[in-house]
């Protein structure tokens, strides 16, 4: 993917995480309190076919791209993250925060782990206030 490709997909996710705020909070805090993980990760992926797991909810839709509530266990099971990263991912993780959104962008030909914070992320309405 190409870098000016990536920078436009990350613009749409913005703008979707805006609109999807209140819903991508509540499926992080509902993996958190049900004590399924500590670690709740937004995937967002255009792959057909992912298995997403148990947890794998797919939330609204962002054009071709599918957006999944997803966690750190799913991620090192499946093999998408290597054992012997967990524990700096989860440092990573702790130092971003509770307010922060973990988004995972993966695309066929690579990935991009990014912390919002979803309490800043900016709707039309908020701005009339």
């Amino acid at each position: 993917m190409l870098l000016q490709e990536q920078e436009a997909i990350l613009g749409r996710l913005h703008e979707w995480l805006a609109t999807e705020r209140d819903i991508i909070s509540q499926a992080m805090a509902l993996v958190r309190s049900e004590g399924v993980s500590n670690y709740p990760i937004l995937l967002v992926t255009r792959q057909v076919g992912l298995d997403l797991g148990r947890w794998g909810v797919v939330l609204p839709v962002l054009g071709e791209w599918r957006a999944a509530c997803s966690t750190l266990e799913r991620w090192v099971s499946a093999g998408w993250l290597l054992a012997d990263k967990v524990d700096e991912f989860r440092a990573l993780y702790k130092a971003q925060g509770l307010g922060q959104a973990c988004v995972m962008v993966l695309d066929a030909e690579n990935s991009s782990c990014v912390f919002v914070n979803l309490n800043h992320v900016l709707v039309d309405s908020d701005l009339d206030s």
